[in-house]
């Protein structure tokens, strides 16, 4: 017991780190370093010059309110939810293909010029090193593949064609006709020193070159932010402020059109209204000559009024159905995107809201694979699934289910194709 209670308490070892030992070793072995160093500068070097840079150009638009007093708190969040919903309705017609297709052809986007550098080539847009005249063209079937040029003196180039490989350089004079890739066309002015090429496009070749999106400029706003990003920074800058402009004009057009439905069926109602109207106060009279009633008056005012309300309604539910009637007739057609012209969707629930725009979703994603596949193909395939699985769910089975009555007003249910 003695020798256990006298034996020493061992220490506790303490190792530390001798740094100086650790940095000799390392500088030992200096040019492994620095040979590192180097090869990741030079990796970063190549990525850059054979990277093509991106540019991003952003623009914003403000939406007009339709009800832009609101007074209370949950007033205020149901606005805060709809600016939210609408921005992202109206993002998706901003990015339809009418707009688009719009917007490009405001812009010289016929054909594409390339000056070739060291490494990569850039386009020239939006400058011309020479002029080229088309003399003709056919609207789909024409080569898309670059034509190179190489000036020999002032009067006369050099031009292949890529898309066959084995295609000799040819030698052409200015202003002389050129027949290739099934296009006719003159070169009209002298090209300049270096080595330059150019294609021809169309409306639809310009879809997908450009990544576009739409979100809120701010929270609870009604601005809408539009980005645009691209290879040339002046080609988005024009690109943008086209969409914009464009979209404009197809809001206020579609606008027109919806008002002028509503006017045209409103004229026809008040028209009938007032035959009823007539045809209604000669019965009344005619009863009460017959049954020599003197004063009606309250009970013909009280009957008048809940007839006014009840042909109000009337008038509403037939305005709804002629935007549902439309929206069938659009599903039905299967021509696109769907675009609603009366203000329905607050109306008939949520849920169509949300299948129209998840059929505008797909509708607008197959119009973007369709630049990279070809219609056959398995994506586009499982894309056109996706919408016919979408369309069993089609206007035609939202069906009134019940109406009840309250007082002076009739409330309508409607019944929903999932449930």
């Amino acid at each position: 017991m003695n020798n256990l209670e006298t034996s020493p308490i061992p220490k506790s070892v303490r190792q530390d780190i001798d740094f100086y030992k650790i940095f000799k070793v390392f500088f030992s072995r200096w040019y492994w370093i620095a040979g590192c160093v180097v090869i990741a500068l030079i990796i970063a070097r190549i990525n850059l010059l054979y990277t093509p840079p991106i540019y991003s150009t952003s623009g914003q638009l403000q939406l007009k309110e339709n009800n832009p007093s609101i007074s209370t708190t949950q007033g205020i969040s149901t606005q805060a939810y709809s600016y939210t919903d609408r921005i992202q309705a109206e993002g998706y017609v901003m990015q339809s293909s009418d707009v688009l297709l719009n917007a490009i052809g405001n812009l010289d986007y016929k054909i594409s010029y390339y000056i070739k550098g060291r490494i990569r080539s850039t386009e020239t847009y939006p400058n011309k090193p020479f002029a080229i005249e088309i003399i003709k063209q056919d609207s789909v079937n024409f080569g898309r593949a670059l034509y190179n040029v190489e000036p020999i003196n002032n009067s006369s180039f050099y031009l292949t064609y890529t898309e066959n490989p084995k295609s000799p350089k040819k030698k052409y004079n200015y202003r002389q006709l050129i027949e290739e890739g099934n296009m006719a066309f003159k070169i009209t002015s002298p090209i300049p020193p270096g080595q330059y090429s150019f294609k021809f496009n169309t409306k639809m070749d310009f879809l997908g070159r450009s990544s576009i999106s739409t979100s809120e400029a701010g929270r609870f706003t009604n601005v809408m932010s539009v980005n645009i990003t691209d290879g040339n920074p002046v080609f988005a800058a024009d690109f943008l402020n086209e969409i914009m402009k464009e979209y404009v004009k197809y809001d206020i057009t579609q606008r027109r059109r919806s008002a002028r439905q509503t006017v045209e069926f409103i004229e026809k109602q008040m028209g009938f209204l007032k035959r009823e109207a007539d045809t209604a106060g000669a019965k009344l009279a005619s009863f009460k000559s017959k049954n020599k009633i003197v004063d009606l008056n309250s009970n013909a005012q009280t009957n008048i009024s809940k007839l006014g309300q009840f042909e109000s309604q009337k008038i509403a539910l037939d305005i709804e159905m002629i935007g549902i009637n439309q929206l069938e007739s659009q599903v039905a057609s299967n021509s696109g995107k769907i675009e609603m012209n009366l203000d329905i969707e607050g109306n008939i629930g949520t849920l169509l809201s949300g299948l129209i725009a998840q059929y505008n979703t797909l509708v607008l994603a197959r119009e973007n694979k369709l630049q990279q596949f070809q219609p056959t193909a398995q994506p586009i395939k499982d894309i056109d699934q996706q919408i016919g699985e979408n369309q069993k769910c089609d206007p035609e089975q939202y069906q009134v289910i019940k109406t009840t009555k309250s007082k002076n007003n009739y409330f309508v249910k409607w019944s929903d194709c999932r449930s």
